[in-house]
């Protein structure tokens, strides 16, 4: 916000495309990115069969833009990583909570964890989940990021709609 604009409390941005397409989003549920020495960027969700796709340097990211997945095909899932240093071992968790009623259950219908290492600066990673055992119905997808000890270092969420 300008300082030339002192009474302004909000503000929005408005991207255009060629070929007459136009959008205008706001969004007022995503928390803020964390601070501290390990911060998990926002999740993106996709699904190739949806044929979207971003392309982020050298790699290709799949793309569910609406958070809605079939479950008899996999769902990609990109996150960024950024440390403050090297961590030779983070404990990642991958869980998904049902949401009955808007309330996300307590255990969850899904969860895979595995470890990665982290460099100083921004990792990427790009697991890929089997959703085919997953009622239909909505969830909340959680990514958490452990210590060796068990104390979290940041955690994401997203809700994630499985058709």
């Amino acid at each position: 916000v300008s300082s030339s604009l002192p009474n302004v409390t909000s503000w929005s941005l408005v991207a255009t495309q060629p070929d007459k397409r136009r959008g205008r989003m706001w969004d007022e549920k995503t928390p803020p990115l964390g601070t501290g020495p390990v911060v998990l960027s926002d999740l993106v969700l996709g699904q190739e069969g949806q044929g979207l796709s971003w392309n982020n340097r050298n790699a290709t990211v799949v793309l569910a833009p609406l958070n809605a997945v079939d479950r008899m095909h996999p769902v990609s899932l990109y996150y960024q990583v950024r440390s403050e240093r090297v961590v030779p071992v983070v404990h990642a968790t991958v869980a998904l909570y049902l949401v009955e009623k808007g309330i996300a259950g307590t255990q969850a219908a899904l969860q895979v964890s595995f470890d990665q290492g982290l460099h100083a600066g921004v990792n990427e990673f790009e697991p890929t989940l089997d959703v085919s055992r997953l009622e239909h119905g909505s969830y909340v997808l959680e990514v958490s990021l452990a210590d060796d000890r068990g104390t979290v270092l940041s955690r994401r969420a997203v809700t994630l709609n499985v058709d």
